[in-house]
């Protein structure tokens, strides 16, 4: 199938699909629209590779044995993908619906959750052409699961990225509400007239929605931002939990990079700050660290939180710029930055350096003895020649659920219920004469840290807290 036989393969599909739900709603429409335009990519990748490249290549994606299961799910509607494309178009809601499901009857949100940020952060650079695009297919099939994985499924305008300490999925308003909505409207109108003023209607469909664009330029860039958006939070979905939901973006990012180019502060060449970091000697508050920039180029808020993952601290972040807000994580075991300038190698441009040159100097200047959170040190690392920083430091106990109000020494008493809290590991000091164990020690340097030699390092815990009962 050439490429004009693809594009109307596609189209009348599209048409097929049109036709059987725009009248149901919206909401029903786009669910299905999202399913079928992710098989569409799925077979657009998978176009002249062989089917016993894609089985084998499949079969190794997923290691988790836990998710045996889903992987079989997944590697027989991809090879149905090869062996009947029409039948796949014709089957992949149902198989959204029956997985989604399963996800949630059986509580594997967490390890489908890992499994999706697995895939979006692996580095494609060292793999063959076959297993970069059988990559790219299950990819595109895991990102759109999330579409059903919320509570209710045609609430389109949420996204389903966490599992709070009682095990229910966190929801959070999508940035780029409607996003999908103009073009499905366009195409619609498409189907039954032979022509229409396109950058009309983009103009009239997408402002409707609260887009201001002038002309498809605009709409696509708007939607490679929304992408990036939802790509980045779905990448950081093992780490969000009740109390660091509020580290993901809450507003979009202005797709005009032009407009503040000349702006971003550039990164100086010196320190190595991946190395300083390797020994660390304190950990962030319980609750982060906030970091305000008045009169810099473009940086306004920072907010930096810890969290102790699969034998390694994550340290999350946010940054509030003047082009809207940015968010990722580092792995201070393997040293990886994501971001979303960082998803891949044509999206890493010098921008997407100087967030990282911020986190970086941050996150140093908080957790290791190399430098102060200062004005001084921060001008040193980036080219921002009037910025003033302050900060806040968010100490004390993890914080119990909003709907939850925190109570000591309330055991027996009626109208409460215990909950287990996660405590963040932290470095303590020793009282005179004593020193950390070997293990203690071999635990801190494993995750980064340099202790004193009358400090230990405390590893993370659970920890049983009272809460009134929501609902009583």
């Amino acid at each position: 199938m050439d490429d004009r036989e693809f594009k109307e393969w596609m189209s009348f599909h599209s048409k097929r699909l049109d036709k059987k739900y725009y009248s149901k709603g919206m909401s029903t429409l786009i669910l299905h629209k999202r399913a079928m335009s992710t098989a569409f990519s799925v077979v657009e990748n998978l176009r002249g590779i062989e089917y016993s490249d894609l089985a084998l290549t499949a079969y190794f994606m997923i290691k988790d044995r836990q998710l045996d299961d889903l992987a079989k799910d997944y590697e027989r509607i991809l090879e149905l993908a090869m062996a009947d494309k029409d039948k796949f178009v014709g089957k992949i809601y149902e198989f959204y619906v029956k997985t989604g499901d399963k996800i949630k009857k059986n509580g594997l949100y967490k390890k489908f959750f890992e499994l999706t940020s697995m895939f979006l952060n692996t580095d494609h650079s060292n793999m063959n052409e076959v297993t970069t695009y059988v990559y790219r297919a299950y990819t595109d099939l895991l990102l759109n699961t999330h579409e059903f994985l919320r509570e209710n499924k045609f609430d389109i305008n949420k996204m389903a990225v966490g599992v709070d300490s009682h095990g229910k999925v966190i929801e959070i308003d999508d940035a780029y509400p409607y996003l999908d909505f103009p073009m499905t409207e366009i195409e619609h109108e498409l189907f039954y007239i032979d022509f229409i003023d396109l950058n009309y209607a983009l103009k009239q469909h997408y402002g409707k929605y609260g887009y201001n664009i002038d002309d498809s330029t605009d709409a696509a860039m708007l939607g490679n931002m929304c992408r990036a958006y939802s790509n980045t939070v779905l990448s950081m979905t093992p780490y969000m939990t009740e109390y660091t939901v509020d580290v993901l973006p809450r507003a979009r990012f202005k797709p005009d990079i032009l407009s503040y180019l000349d702006r971003i502060p550039v990164p100086t060449g010196d320190p190595d700050f991946r190395e300083i970091l390797k020994h660390r000697r304190r950990t962030l508050p319980a609750n982060g660290v906030k970091v305000h920039f008045d009169n810099s180029l473009l940086y306004r808020d920072m907010l930096l939180k810890e969290v102790y993952h699969e034998d390694a601290v994550i340290c999350l972040f946010r940054i509030e710029a003047e082009p809207g807000e940015i968010s990722g994580f580092y792995n201070t075991q393997t040293g990886q930055f994501s971001s979303p300038f960082h998803m891949n190698v044509e999206n890493k441009f010098h921008f997407g350096m100087s967030v990282e040159r911020l986190f970086l100097w941050a996150y140093s200047a908080f957790s290791t003895d190399e430098m102060l959170p200062t004005t001084e040190s921060y001008r040193k690392s980036l080219l921002d020649p009037f910025a003033e920083v302050s900060f806040t430091s968010i100490p004390g106990k993890l914080r119990v659920p909003t709907n939850c109000r925190h109570i000591r020494s309330i055991a027996g008493k009626e109208g409460y219920e215990s909950t287990m809290k996660h405590i963040n590991g932290y470095i303590r000091k020793l009282p005179d004469g004593q020193t950390a164990s070997e293990k203690a020690v071999a635990i801190a340097e494993s995750l980064g840290y340099s202790l004193a030699p009358d400090e230990t390092y405390v590893c993370p815990f659970e920890r049983a807290s009272w809460i009134t009962r929501i609902n009583r």
